[in-house]
Order: structure tokens, then C-alpha cells, then sequence
């Protein structure tokens, strides 16, 4: 037998021997992240972490602080409240108003909190463009939206973007230099901007935590899994390999994510 041939076996071998590593680590990572997927439907994971971000978001006033919605999962930044210490405990005219304009009705929240992220808010979205064309009749919501937690000091408050354009929508805008609808118009705009960008930073935060927790609960799993699978094996006084397959399990179940993900999609389409 030549070296030629010699190597080709053990080349297909070892290749034969790999393929079948990988395909019972993908079987597992894609069971453990199958039942991620299955218990938080079950349990409406998704629902229940929408509706505490947006209470920690509304009822604590975190608005320049979006970092601070992470103290759910750790410590977060050095300015960062412990989740006790934070006012949650009764829901504030703002988030009744949200609420109202996103779903039209309060007894409707827990199907919107339900929605995939996107939707989540996109609804949000539009129940805030409404308190922008109406600060007046919802001013608790306009209000929380449009005023700086901490605002940079102004010379006269009145001239403030949100004062501007609230105080333009009533007919109270005080005679000044210049064109004041045009300056209620840019402030107006201003303003728009500003919402958008906070709304699309809380959707940022709730889809990484949502991503975050499936991933860490299917790496668990899918390590747990593994631990069982590696007790079962005869090792033949390998046993130290045991360690990375476990490891190395609980590292590809995020990919495997990504097969049930495409699954998901593939079923809702039939």
C-alpha cells in the first residue's frame, strides 16, 4: 500500500469521524434551542419582557439613559439603579396615554406587549406621531417624550423645542423676532427626530435582550445536553476531550438559532 493511499483513508476517516461530531453537536444545539424557542412561547417570555422594559422605560423615566433598562441582567453601567430602587409599582399618566394611542385600548396591551419587536415598535411609533400633532390633549405623554430628563440650561425655557411647539399647537406663542410658525416648524421637526431616535434606541435595547436570553438559555442547555451525551460515551482514556465537546456545544447553539429561526419562518408560510 502506497503512502499515497494510506493517507486518503485516514484522510476520509478522520473526515468521516468529524462529520459525525458535528452533525450530534448541530442535533443539539438545534434541540436545545428548539425548546428555548418552545418554552417561551408557552411561558410568553417575549410578552412579559416587553412590558417591563417599556414600565422600567415610562414609569422610571429612563430616557437618556437606555443603558440602564441592562440592570434587568446585571449591573450595567456605573450609573445604573438597582431594579428595587426603581419607582414601578403604579403605571403614570404617560404610559396610560401610550398605551391608549398604541392599542386603542388599555385591556388590549398584553396582545400588543405579544407582537414581535418590529411591531412592538412600530405601534409606539404611531401612538407617539399622534401625541407630537397633539400635545395638548395628551401633554403627560408629549411631555415625557419631548422634555430632557436633564436639560441643558436655556436661556429663556420658553424657547425650549417642546415649549415651542406645545405653546404653538395652543395659539399661545409669544410675538418674537422673525417668523415664529417657521420656528415652531423646525422645532416641530426637531422634535420628530428626537422621538424617533429614542424609540428606535428602546426597539435596539428590547431586541438585544430578547436576543441575549435566548442565546444564553440555549448555550446552557445545549452545554447541559452535551454533559449528558459526554457521560454516555466511552472516552477509551480520552476523557479530557470531554470538556471542549461540552463547550463547544453550548458555543454552536446560537447558531443553531438560526436553523430554527429559518424553520419558523418556513412553517408560518404554510
Amino acid at each position: 500500500m502506497d503512502l499515497l493511499t494510506v493517507l486518503t483513508a485516514s484522510t476520509n476517516s478522520l473526515g468521516g469521524k468529524l462529520l459525525a461530531v458535528a452533525g450530534l453537536l448541530a442535533a443539539i444545539g438545534t434541540l436545545a434551542m428548539t425548546a428555548v424557542e418552545t418554552a417561551s412561547n408557552l411561558w410568553r417570555g417575549r410578552m412579559r419582557m416587553h412590558r417591563r422594559l417599556f414600565q422600567a422605560w415610562v414609569r422610571a423615566d429612563l430616557t437618556a439613559c437606555f443603558s440602564r433598562m441592562h440592570a434587568w441582567a446585571g449591573e450595567g453601567d456605573a450609573d445604573t439603579p438597582s431594579p428595587s430602587s426603581l419607582p414601578l409599582d403604579e403605571a403614570t399618566e404617560a404610559e396610560r396615554q401610550f398605551l391608549q394611542l398604541a392599542c386603542g385600548d388599555l385591556r388590549h396591551a398584553q396582545i400588543l406587549f405579544d407582537q414581535p419587536t418590529d411591531k412592538f415598535a412600530a405601534q409606539l411609533q404611531a401612538a407617539a406621531n399622534v401625541a407630537l400633532e397633539h400635545p395638548g390633549q395628551y401633554r403627560a405623554l408629549y411631555l415625557f417624550l419631548t422634555q430632557p430628563v436633564a436639560p441643558a440650561p436655556v436661556a429663556n425655557p420658553s424657547q425650549a423645542d417642546h415649549a415651542l411647539w406645545l405653546a404653538f399647537t395652543q395659539g399661545d406663542l409669544p410675538a418674537s423676532a422673525g417668523d415664529p410658525m417657521a420656528a415652531a416648524m423646525r422645532a416641530r421637526a426637531r422634535l420628530g427626530n428626537l422621538v424617533s431616535r429614542r424609540l428606535d434606541v428602546f426597539q435596539n435595547a428590547a431586541r438585544y435582550r430578547w436576543d441575549r436570553l435566548r442565546q444564553w438559555a440555549g448555550s446552557v442547555l445545549a452545554g447541559a445536553l452535551a454533559a449528558v451525551v459526554a457521560l454516555q460515551a466511552d472516552w477509551s482514556g480520552h476523557g479530557l476531550l470531554a470538556v471542549p465537546f461540552v463547550l463547544i456545544a453550548g458555543a454552536m447553539a446560537p447558531f443553531a438559532n438560526d436553523v430554527v429561526n429559518s424553520l419558523s419562518r418556513f412553517g408560518g408560510k404554510v
